[in-house]
């Protein structure tokens, strides 16, 4: 696509710079990618991508995002350029026409932090954002871009590659432009225009149930299992997560123990924002939606808020955490009998003795009362049960154990480890060769008679396992790295 020209229909005199980034992790500074394609007069006349050596550096590629675009450290060190030389490419292609890309929040983020990092001045430039001509003009189940384009009838395109996914962009724009029959960007995307809402038909389909009202939400599942991440969680969305909508995720939060919200209160603890696959640690929040600046001021005031992205949400509902065995029913116990009170004794030393004659068989008309049973599910007495300090009262009551925040797990890159596992198979079966060659030597040699044919043995049997130990280390990190990936690193 490098160098084409790209014909499209076209009514409109529209000119733009369809733009895409693709990064090395969450951090938004780590682009490892772009992609631009530019648009003159209506039609596409050019397209172009290139890999970027990422400002954060080329040890921070997460496995996750390797799986979605592809990239590998390898091929940025291979044939990727600067971010500043990223810069003066940009420019030199877009000269002083505006920026356009689908979901702009993300790419300019990016666009701004990675020349931040590297030291570079950020250049005020006009951004127009794809998304919002979508949600306008566009009847779908959710706007993202390969559904939008889909609902558009553009042709297919291989999602998350920059180049691709900027010329999808472009698409986008100029069909909705054709179709509208606009002529300048600012035109197209100043029209105000009424929410285009989806058919009836498939709109039944999609949403079997509406809730609208905060007494229509249906409450947390007392009996989901207490370790699911949801669960004790009051739960607010942002956007639409792929293959749920609105009302199935606010049915599936319940019914995985959370509690899902319509707004973003001070009882929110955590917010999903479906528009960003994952959500950094220095994501900014002042260029989302009214519910992410909303939480976004409440986190800042001391509330304990968690933002969650798409993907890390998709897990969450899919997760397979099996529900909490129900207690078989007990069996129904006899009636208590409760013992009459004994009166008070007299004092035995005022009494003379007398000695009593014990009756040789109790008689029938007073039978002996049954003691009473106290109850499995009884409490215990106050006395046994011990009393919290009040650190620990506070502690207990205020902090549930489902909001805690999870640690994340520190992994070595996957390069790291597949070089010390190979490292150590080598060293390993260079020593037990060498070791083979220099026993079978002093065998056959005669200079060494002490060394007969039984030690020989002897030795290969005790000296041969201890050196292919760091051998067997290494396979064993190789094997498990790999089987931890496929199972739990794969997107």
């Amino acid at each position: 696509m490098k160098g084409s020209t790209l014909t499209t229909s076209s009514a409109s005199r529209v000119s733009f710079i369809a733009i895409d980034f693709e990064t090395a992790n969450r951090d938004q500074a780590s682009v490892c990618q772009v992609g631009i394609a530019k648009v003159v007069d209506g039609e596409i006349v050019e397209s172009t991508s290139w890999l970027v050596k990422p400002p954060t550096g080329l040890s921070d590629f997460e496995p996750r995002f390797i799986d979605i675009h592809g990239i590998t450290p390898a091929e940025v060190k291979r044939s990727g350029i600067s971010w500043q030389e990223s810069l003066q490419r940009i420019f030199s292609f877009a000269g002083d026409l505006p920026f356009v890309a689908h979901n702009t929040s993300f790419d300019k983020t990016v666009y701004r932090r990675a020349s931040e990092r590297v030291g570079a001045a950020v250049p005020a430039m006009e951004w127009f954002d794809t998304l919002v001509l979508a949600r306008r003009h566009v009847a779908a189940p959710n706007h993202k871009l390969p559904t939008v384009a889909k609902a558009l009838s553009l042709p297919d395109f291989s999602h998350h590659q920059a180049e691709a996914d900027a010329i999808t962009s472009a698409r986008i724009a100029l069909a909705i432009s054709h179709r509208q029959q606009l002529h300048t960007v600012q035109e197209l995307w100043a029209r105000p225009v009424g929410n285009i809402r989806t058919p009836s038909r498939q709109r039944r389909r999609s949403t079997p149930q509406r809730f609208s009202r905060v007494g229509d939400l249906p409450t947390a599942n007392t009996e989901a299992h207490p370790s699911h991440p949801l669960f004790g969680h009051h739960v607010v969305i942002t956007g639409d997560v792929d293959g749920f909508s609105r009302d199935e995720f606010i049915i599936k939060v319940a019914e995985l123990g959370g509690q899902p919200q319509l707004n973003v209160t001070k009882a929110t603890t955590m917010l999903i924002v479906a528009a960003h696959q994952y959500i950094g640690v220095d994501y900014d929040h002042s260029n989302g939606t009214g519910k992410e600046k909303k939480a976004a001021e409440y986190k800042a005031a001391g509330q304990r808020i968690e933002f969650v992205g798409a993907k890390m949400a998709l897990e969450y509902l899919t997760a397979s955490i099996p529900a909490i065995k129900q207690r078989p029913a007990q069996r129904p116990r006899p009636a208590q009998v409760e013992i009459p009170p004994k009166e008070t004794a007299p004092v035995a030393g005022n009494l003379p003795f007398k000695p009593v004659k014990q009756p040789s068989k109790p008689p029938e008309s007073s039978p002996i009362p049954a003691p009473t049973i106290r109850p499995r599910s009884a409490p215990l007495p106050s006395e046994t049960i011990p009393k919290l300090g009040p650190s620990h009262q506070d502690a207990a009551s205020t902090t549930p154990r489902s909001q805690h925040p999870r640690k994340p797990a520190y992994r070595l890159p996957r390069i790291v480890i597949a070089g010390i596992s190979w490292t150590l198979l080598v060293v390993a079966a260079i020593c037990v060769a060498l070791f083979l060659i220099a026993s079978t030597a002093v065998l056959f040699s005669g200079d060494y008679p002490e060394v007969t044919f039984f030690s020989w043995v002897i030795g290969l049997v005790f000296i041969v396992p201890l050196l292919s130990l760091p051998g067997l280390l290494g396979y064993f990190l190789l094997r498990r790295h790999k089987k931890h990936q496929r199972r739990g690193l794969n997107v």
